[in-house]
């Protein structure tokens, strides 16, 4: 059996405050402050107790390596794996999956993106799946974020042009293009999704290839859990990128319901 790690975790307002920038922006230094948590409260109840939920029990829910396509490679799995007590995995449960190599990839060696390993006809491929979920003590805390996350994205309205702004330990991306924003109800978990179709701007003004970047997340009981996943647009549509989102959280959910 797996440990879980021991999170500490932030306030609600200090979350929101970081909330349009992880929404528009990717750090070229990592990521920092998306999670809603980086420790939920622990619970003792019994795992028997079918309204009840462990920590145990939403790290043995994740998806097994072979739920993912075939050249899909699960790079994280957490508790356990070391990238597990870094800012970027912190979360009662958490997997990271780069997803098969398309036809015809080869790698990049240009040296332009750090992120982009490889190159497909028409662009950069980089690709990565992100899923995490937190238990708390009280209902209440994960829908307060669902609440919370779904009244600042009806405000940021359906145009992405956020500049690239330089930080202490480098730069964060601006991002340049569209989004879209709607409710989402999954196995009875209540949430929300969110796509962009952007290109992300370096601090010197090189643009990326476009991508699709889709946010999605849910909260039922005591649970939170979002999946993140950043697209490459060739070879794939903004269905597409949902669809792998919503059957991911379909599957997970529904493990956790057992």
């Amino acid at each position: 059996m797996r440990s879980s790690g021991n999170w500490s975790r932030p306030l609600l307002p200090a979350l929101l405050a970081v909330l349009a920038l992880t929404l528009t922006a990717c750090g070229s230094s990592g990521e920092k402050g998306d999670e809603p948590a980086a420790k939920a409260s622990k619970t003792t109840s019994s795992p028997k107790a079918p309204a009840e939920l462990t920590e145990q029990s939403l790290a043995d829910a994740l998806p097994d390596d072979d739920y993912f396509p075939k050249g899909s490679l699960v790079t994280v799995r957490c508790p356990g794996d070391a990238p597990c007590d870094t800012p970027p995995y912190q979360a009662t449960a958490a997997l990271v999956v780069s997803p098969e190599l398309p036809a015809g990839a080869q790698a990049d060696t240009s040296g332009l993106d750090e992120r982009a390993k490889y190159r497909v006809a028409g662009g950069e491929w980089d690709e990565e799946i992100k899923l995490r979920a937190w238990l708390y003590s009280t209902d209440a805390e994960p829908a307060a974020y669902i609440q919370q996350y779904s009244g600042e994205l009806e405000k940021l309205g359906r145009t992405v042009d956020v500049a690239p702004k330089k930080t202490d330990n480098g730069y964060n991306y601006g991002s340049r293009g569209t989004r879209e924003y709607k409710p989402l109800t999954i196995n009875g978990w209540k949430g929300f999704y969110q796509v962009q179709r952007v290109t992300y701007i370096h601090l010197g003004g090189r643009e990326t290839e476009p991508r699709f970047v889709v946010y999605a997340a849910l909260a039922k009981g005591k649970v939170y859990t979002r999946v993140d996943t950043s697209n490459t647009v060739q070879g794939r549509d903004q269905a597409d990128a949902v669809k792998a989102v919503t059957d991911l959280l379909e599957d997970y959910t529904a493990r956790i319901d057992g």
